[in-house]
């Protein structure tokens, strides 16, 4: 049953197999990874950043996802408003960098950049282990209201994964224990 924007109540998704938990465990070191690779790059050296391509990856993964890290973490419906913020903060970045530093791509910039790259892959690879280690249904990004329930004894709303390989992983894995049980291999 669908609560909102695709939100389902708890015990409406099935739990991750060993390979859906494996797969978070592996998404969730390479979001460490990112973010690591984050914490120890130097922002302040806004002239070298524009070269850096591994960056430019690193955004446009994050902006492809970060919708989903804000509305499905914090279990909102803001639609692209999140994108939308940031797109603003960036231009905002960009105008005081024309205006301070005689170019665009200056420090106000490269600050806003490398924090919102430390919180979305820190989010993102937070969510990820923390899934993979619970076994939370659906989406990594519940993983942390799933915890937050656990600890207070309540119910986390559950959403399917809408990008990514997760949902058929899972889908597929449930089928294949369902076909076993059926068989009496358990």
């Amino acid at each position: 049953m669908t609560t909102m924007a695709g939100f389902e109540e708890s015990g409406s998704l099935e739990r991750p197999g060993p390979i859906g938990r494996l797969v978070r465990l592996l998404l969730g070191a390479f979001s460490a990874y990112v973010t690591i690779a984050v914490i120890t790059g130097d922002p302040s050296q806004a002239k070298v950043l524009p070269l850096n391509a591994g960056l430019w990856i690193g955004v446009a993964f994050g902006l492809r996802v970060f919708p989903y890290v804000i509305n499905i973490g914090f279990t909102r419906d803001w639609g692209w408003r999140p994108l939308i913020t940031i797109a603003l903060l960036a231009v905002a970045a960009a105008a005081s960098g024309l205006v301070f530093f005689d170019r665009i791509w200056a420090p106000p910039i490269a600050w806003l950049i490398y924090v919102w790259l430390l919180y979305t892959y820190g989010h993102l690879g937070l969510s990820f282990l923390l899934s993979a280690l619970l076994g939370t249904p659906g989406c990594e990004m519940r993983a942390i209201p799933d915890l937050f329930a656990r600890i207070v004894g309540r119910q986390a709303l559950e959403h399917h994964c809408p990008i990514g390989p997760l949902s058929p992983i899972d889908r597929w894995e449930s089928r294949h224990r369902q076909q076993v049980e059926g068989r009496g291999m358990v």
